[in-house]
């Protein structure tokens, strides 16, 4: 059986891999070679647009939903700069890309010089670093729990089994604290004054996979300004118009 096959593969460099992980260096390969290949000049920089379920035909192997999330990742970092504006049509959902070159550089002077620095002063041990990320989690994992008991007016154990591996899921598909932060923020705004929703405000609904993902774009939805703003109706009363 052969395991390398012919036809298209897919590059991205290693280096960049280290850093920012495998799948946001693909996608900021991919853009790089859209931008220099087929990317339009505006304002002194080359964008090239495209919507989410379109850089799903690039990369065959992931959904809109995973696609939307590496974009936003590396927008976070501002490594990739993103907008609308170039849209000639409000309504027009696809969005312009460019790759912050400056930023990216900078980033890959950071990494050499910090493997510079272990290099003079040795490494740290293995296991010490796995036993940083460990506690780092786990603190990150009790300060969700714990903003989400002050804002549901809650009383949940951050060290309950079931609820640290809802949250650390959630976490490991990529999702940031001040995600779930605003996950929290947007149920209790709407289920706060419910009496028969109240009870969902807890982690096994909040941080359910499906269920986050869908609570997290309807947060951003309704904080995304207003992109067309209807023309008050003028009626003509000498014509006989009335409401």
């Amino acid at each position: 059986m052969n395991f390398v096959v012919e036809g298209h593969q897919m590059y991205y460099s290693q280096r960049l891999a280290n850093i920012v992980g495998i799948e946001e260096a693909a996608i900021l390969q991919q853009l790089h070679y859209r931008l220099k290949h087929q990317g339009k000049k505006k304002v002194g920089h080359f964008w090239y647009c495209q919507t989410h379920h379109q850089w799903t035909k690039q990369h065959t192997y992931w959904n809109a939903a995973k696609i939307g999330r590496l974009l936003l990742k590396l927008e976070q970092r501002k490594l990739i700069i993103s907008t609308r504006k170039f849209n000639r049509f409000s309504t027009d959902r696809s969005k312009w890309y460019r790759i912050d070159y400056t930023q990216l550089q900078k980033l890959l002077d950071a990494e050499e010089a910090g493997n510079n620095e272990l290099a003079m002063q040795g490494s740290l041990p293995i296991e010490a670093s796995q036993n940083d990320k460990k506690k780092a989690r786990q603190e990150a994992v009790s300060d969700i729990i714990h903003y989400l008991n002050k804002k549901a007016n809650k009383n949940f154990n951050d060290q309950a089994p079931a609820n640290y591996r809802l949250v650390n899921t959630i976490l490991n598909l990529g999702y940031t604290v001040e995600e779930c932060y605003t996950v929290i923020d947007e149920q209790v705004k709407c289920w706060r004054h419910d009496v028969q929703m109240q009870k969902y405000l807890r982690p096994m609904t909040l941080f359910r996979p499906v269920n986050f993902e869908s609570y997290l774009n309807n947060a951003h939805a309704r904080k995304a300004p207003l992109e067309y703003v209807p023309k008050p109706v003028v009626l003509d009363y000498e014509a006989g118009e009335t409401f």
